[in-house]
């Protein structure tokens, strides 16, 4: 992860203010054919320690075990698959055929969702991502983000850091979106998860995903650390509107206001 000297050392232009969602929800579904017995919320949430057991390493797995076991914290709600529809292009997804299959064939949901505020570790993300691959492995139902359109991997390459360690690129994705001009605007998915606008990038040349994960992840780093310690987490984030990223690439930042709020990457001119 970057440090946050590029971010918050030089405010040529002033700061900018972006407002945070201090508890957001952090939903998955996970996309199923009912078994029968049908397994309710309680003995999903009941079986879940054996997941973050094999998962989860410590310390982080013993801190998560509370988390998972309040309702408050970490919730279920089982809804026909039309109240929570997946995403209509599977490939899109990232989905093997086995899952694509799956998908189309289920006809429950089980949405689970996180709620803890955005503090080290992210309990509210550890929690919900627990509970998502639990749940799609005791349902034989496939995990999808519901902010980044994915499908969560059943076979984890490797057990989550029991520091609890984020690295954006994991939780986000970036997806070009072609305007009535036909020129390419990139926006990234999924860091709405953290209570932080998505960024997007009008009019670049390349694939810009590098970029715009670097800039999430330091504002993301510049959240947590602003955050630790805090007993109310930030409800504005107050950073520098240029930042310099990948060595030399100087870019504004601008907050845009809306329903879909947007934190908008200008690069500098062309000559």
């Amino acid at each position: 992860m970057l440090g946050l000297g590029g971010l918050l050392g030089q405010h040529p232009k002033g700061p900018i203010r972006i407002p945070v969602v201090a508890a957001p929800a952090i939903p998955f579904g996970v996309y199923y054919t009912p078994l029968y017995p049908p397994l309710g919320s309680d003995e999903l949430r009941a079986r879940m320690g054996g997941w973050l057991d094999q998962h989860v390493e410590e310390p982080l797995r013993g801190a998560l075990k509370p988390v998972v076991a309040s309702a408050e914290l970490l919730s279920y709600l089982d809804l026909h698959k039309t109240a929570l529809p997946p995403p209509t292009d599977a490939a899109q997804t990232g989905a093997t055929a086995e899952e694509a299959a799956k998908l189309e064939r289920a006809w429950q949901v089980m949405a689970v969702t996180g709620h803890p505020a955005v503090q080290v570790p992210v309990f509210g993300l550890w929690a919900a991502l627990a509970g998502a691959h639990s749940a799609a492995q005791e349902l034989d139902g496939v995990a999808i983000d519901s902010t980044t359109h994915r499908v969560l991997r059943a076979d984890l390459e490797s057990p989550i850091a029991g520091d609890g360690r984020l690295q954006l690129a994991e939780h986000v994705t970036v997806c070009p979106l072609a305007n009535s001009a036909g020129a390419a605007t990139w926006r990234t998915l999924g860091m709405q998860k953290f209570g932080l606008p998505n960024l997007q990038l009008r009019g670049a040349l390349g694939d810009p995903t590098l970029l715009l994960v670097e800039i999430g992840q330091r504002l993301l780093d510049a959240l947590l650390r602003a955050n630790h310690g805090r007993e109310e987490p930030l409800a504005e984030l107050e950073v520098g509107s240029e930042l310099t990223v990948r060595g030399a690439t100087a870019v504004h930042l601008q907050y845009l206001a809306g329903a879909d709020p947007l934190l908008d990457v200008s690069l500098p001119a062309a000559g």
